[in-house]
């Protein structure tokens, strides 16, 4: 059917309605295209806050993270701290006492020490040690002396459960050692094994620095 065998009034409704349907697809076209475009650029703001949100989270984590972390090392080291000033606070008890001993040694009995033998293992005992080309006899009096610390030396012991021993060491050549060891300081056929504490880095130290190491 062609326009001009048509009427003035239908040519003009049909051209209305041609023009019409065009301005609907072209709408339509344009709504569509206008919809993908807000729904790419939601999902790219929505990423972009995802992504803000999460380096946020990240550096916050971070943060809460580091900030406990030095707290519980700043904790740790305090620990530490009362630990060794602990064990040092004992070494000067013993220090104390000893040189109250010595320098006094009219006000002291003399007291019995055993050796190590394999039946004290698991023991909270005192022993003594000797380095091997030690005089026994002349030093007995200094030892026995000595002795008088054990007492001392298994409360402190006792005090402090984190402690795998004490000791106290002559220049004569012997040690008083408090602990639960003893299967170690002796030989298959039980008897003692001589050790020289004097010759120990830590010792050597002591000495020439006069201080606790």
């Amino acid at each position: 059917m062609k326009l001009q065998h048509l009427g003035i009034r239908k040519q003009i409704l049909y051209l209305t309605l041609a023009c019409s349907l065009i301005t609907l697809l072209v709408a339509g076209s344009i709504a569509v295209f206008g919809m993908f475009r807000i729904k790419s650029s939601s999902e790219d703001i929505s990423n972009q806050l995802g992504e803000a949100a999460a380096s946020d989270s990240s550096k916050k984590i971070i943060e809460v993270t580091t900030t406990s972390m030095q707290q519980l090392s700043s904790e740790h080291a305090d620990k530490i701290d009362n630990f060794f000033y602990g064990l040092t606070w004992d070494v000067n008890v013993l220090a104390r006492e000893m040189t109250t001993i010595l320098s006094n040694p009219q006000n002291y009995s003399s007291r019995r020490i055993s050796q190590p033998s394999r039946d004290m293992e698991g023991k909270l005992t005192s022993k003594i040690r000797y380095k091997a080309d030690v005089n026994r006899e002349e030093i007995a009096r200094e030892v026995g002396l000595t002795a008088n610390l054990q007492d001392l030396q298994v409360r402190l012991y006792d005090e402090k459960h984190f402690v795998g021993s004490n000791y106290v060491t002559s220049q004569s050549g012997f040690t008083i050692i408090t602990d639960k060891v003893a299967a170690s300081l002796v030989d298959a056929n039980n008897n003692p094994v001589p050790v020289d504490f004097t010759t120990r880095p830590w010792y050597l130290k002591a000495v020439t620095e006069k201080k606790v190491i």
